[in-house]
């Protein structure tokens, strides 16, 4: 007998491509199935859509006001009894052995608690990106690694793992939890760094799936609007520190010690430090430095801290002043943004005066009597 899975469906204005999602499910050459679709107060036809696929193992819920994707998937958690669970995005398509294969891979791995696939990238016609054409195509390439080469792949590469190619056991919802929709864009980056952080994973190095992006770079939560831009900084930057923060003295030195300015360091200070320097030299954006400062900032015993940074490092205070003065660690270019913004708000009003007072000019009774001797000037000319 199969084990149950449970199939997750979180749809949302996908009228256009959800048919596709839910037969790609019950077209599964794996069968037994329990499937949970969840629309979250679509304004166009979805609802319509999903009630047109009848099929005994689906069971779908519409809510009457929209609550975003995250509260819409633990929703659906709640009501899963699979010894695996499996999610799709409602404009995405899984291939007919996408659930065979992992299931499979599970089974022979009992310590596994999470299984990925490689991934298509098609546009909104279901046309299959070439090459490099969509960024998204090489960031889901990831390969098998240890633990600590994981995080240092999500720290220096962000989010590598492609949410609805993932399968989860049943064991590690009810370790982990469910997910912090505190998370609007990356809720599945934060998931995964709690699971990685306790369990083996493992990527099938086959496409098993169909990830959809539409050729002007939208999907849903994660279309790249200023708003979804800064939410993202903001969200990674508690991830990455927290990441950083969080990770234990073992795995920091196998992840990160050829990167090390001592390579003797070993000490739980030491490493703070080095976690510290790791931070501050990166280039990849400024608020790297926002996380390298934080660990200084909110040490509770910042003097010793110093004191290890300074007979170890040669770095005293004066130096940590210097680094959280002279670099910008806001938004990136926030500061430079606004400076910009004055300037040229200034220069406007400067404008708008300067065009008061030529229409005041044009206006007085010398400028009017002058007129004459000015055409006449343009007429010599």
């Amino acid at each position: 007998m199969e084990d149950l899975v449970s199939v997750i469906i979180p749809a949302y204005n996908h009228e256009k491509y959800i048919s596709d999602c839910i037969n790609s499910v019950i077209n599964q050459t794996y069968k037994n199935l329990e499937i949970f679709i969840g629309d979250d107060c679509s304004t166009d036809n979805t609802p319509k859509e999903i009630k047109k696929i009848k099929d005994k193992r689906i069971k779908y819920f519409f809510s009457k006001k929209n609550r975003g994707v995250v509260e819409t998937i633990n929703d659906l958690l709640k009501k899963c009894h699979g010894k695996y669970i499996a999610i799709i995005g409602s404009d995405d398509v899984w291939y007919p052995k996408k659930i065979k294969e992992q299931v499979k891979i599970l089974k022979e791995n009992p310590k596994l608690g999470a299984v990925f696939t490689e991934v298509d990238i098609i546009d909104e016609n279901g046309v299959l990106y070439q090459g490099n054409e969509n960024f998204d195509s090489n960031i889901f390439r990831a390969q098998n690694v240890s633990k600590a080469e994981r995080l240092k792949m999500f720290y220096m590469h962000g989010n590598h793992l492609c949410h609805p190619s993932s399968m989860i056991t049943k064991e590690v919802l009810d370790n982990i939890g469910f997910y912090n929709k505190a998370y609007r864009q990356m809720h599945d980056y934060e998931y995964w760094i709690r699971v990685v952080d306790r369990y083996d994973i493992y990527i099938i190095n086959k496409k098993l799936m169909a990830y959809r992006r539409d050729r002007a770079g939208t999907k849903s939560v994660s279309a790249s609007t200023d708003i979804n831009q800064r939410r993202t900084f903001h969200e990674l930057f508690q991830l990455n520190s927290k990441m950083m923060i969080d990770m234990n003295d073992k795995d920091f030195i196998k992840g990160f010690k050829e990167d090390f300015i001592n390579q003797n360091a070993k000490t739980h200070d030491e490493l703070l430090c080095e976690k510290y320097f790791f931070l501050l030299k990166m280039t990849y954006g400024s608020h790297n430095n926002l996380y390298a400062y934080s660990l200084i900032f909110n040490h509770p015993d910042s003097d010793r801290i110093f004191d290890v940074l300074e007979k170890k490092y040669n770095y005293t205070v004066s130096d940590f002043y210097k680094n959280t003065g002279e670099k910008n660690t806001l938004y990136p270019d926030e500061i430079e943004y606004r400076e910009y913004v004055n300037l040229v708000e200034r220069q406007n009003e400067e404008i708008a005066q300067l065009s008061s007072e030529l229409e005041n000019m044009k206006n007085s009774k010398s400028w009017k009597i002058t007129e004459p001797l000015r055409n006449i000037r343009r007429f010599i000319k």
